[in-house]
């Protein structure tokens, strides 16, 4: 069984928060200009991150070991995103108009869309960094997971900020670091990885090392650019009740329910450990850049994922510390 103890989580979590915090701070001296966001963004997905993908699964045993391990992990990140997103929408249908300020269709399908996806790349990678820093085959399948909840987010996430289900926007999952992560798939499935000089990896791991900070820096900015404005909008009243519902939901009934469901589950433990990992995880926030994109409501959308965003710092080292020890990890 895995020890590890609230204080070590709760330090886990203050760490990848810490340098969220720093995120603000750099662009209000200057440092890192609102201008610079989109080559900062491109250097960290594609590059950065495909180095650290493949410092971690190529040469991974935990493929080999236990199979389902390819499968099961894709199929759970999509459930767990597709779960949210029914509930968090049901929610908003369910409850009264004046309690929730959700009053049209576009409002309710970014509620649900921002509550129901879960942070699963920049906090859960240095979480498990940290947590597990000697276990690589952890990553490994927390990355493999991320097909699934990449695939969510692009059909069921994408589809209720449009109202509308397009197969074109498929081809946005056609990133870099997705054909990182089915390459070194591949390569490890097949023992090609094997054939690969030894000298390949230190450059890659170098690199690769510089993804987290960097991603977890530009988070913290984005976060800050939003937060003010967001405080300014609507009524207080109905901003601390549409805040309320997008903590409860998103931080206390979705992670009750994935970690019992998870219980029942004859699963391999690092698929387990993902699982109390993305229960603990508040809203992602790469959910407003397709509300602006495709013209959802921008206030509804920050209100939902701000206000649990903040509140996780709290919670997340709760659930994964109650999560390991419920299921005798």
């Amino acid at each position: 069984m895995t020890t590890i103890s609230f204080t070590t989580t709760l330090s886990a979590v203050a760490a990848a928060y810490a340098v969220m915090a720093c995120g603000p701070a750099v662009r209000r001296l200057g440092w890192l200009k609102g201008e610079a966001d989109v080559s900062l963004l491109k250097i960290v997905v594609n590059l950065l991150m495909p180095c650290l993908i493949a410092s971690k699964v190529l040469r991974n045993d935990v493929f080999t070991i236990d199979s389902s391990n390819l499968y099961i992990p894709p199929l759970l990140g999509f459930s767990v995103i597709a779960f949210g997103i029914a509930l968090a929408y049901l929610a908003a249908g369910a409850l009264p108009i004046f309690f929730t300020g959700l009053d049209t269709p576009a409002k309710k399908g970014t509620f649900a869309a921002c509550v129901g996806m879960l942070n699963y790349g920049y906090v859960p990678i240095p979480l498990i960094a940290d947590l597990f820093p000697n276990d690589d085959r952890l990553m490994a399948v927390l990355f493999v997971a991320n097909l699934g909840t990449e695939f969510a987010l692009w059909t069921i996430c994408a589809g209720m900020i449009r109202g509308q289900f397009d197969r074109g926007t498929l081809r946005s999952m056609i990133s870099i670091p997705t054909i990182a992560i089915l390459l070194c798939l591949a390569l490890n499935v097949l023992g090609i990885d094997r054939y690969i000089p030894d000298f390949f990896f230190k450059p890659v791991g170098m690199l690769g090392g510089a993804a987290i900070p960097l991603s977890l820096l530009f988070v913290g900015a984005t976060l800050g650019d939003h937060f003010h404005s967001c405080l300014g909008r609507g009524g207080a009243l109905q901003t601390v009740r549409l805040s309320i519902l997008s903590i409860l939901l998103r931080l206390v009934v979705i992670p009750a329910v994935i970690l019992l469901v998870t219980s029942a589950m004859p699963i391999s433990r690092e698929v387990k450990i993902i699982m109390v990992v993305y229960a603990s995880m508040a809203s992602a926030t790469f959910p407003v850049v397709l509300v602006k994109l495709h013209h959802g409501d921008m206030d509804t959308a920050l209100k939902s994922v701000l206000s649990n965003s903040v509140v996780a710092l709290a919670t997340t080292p709760i659930w994964i510390a109650l999560g390991l020890r419920f299921l005798g990890i």
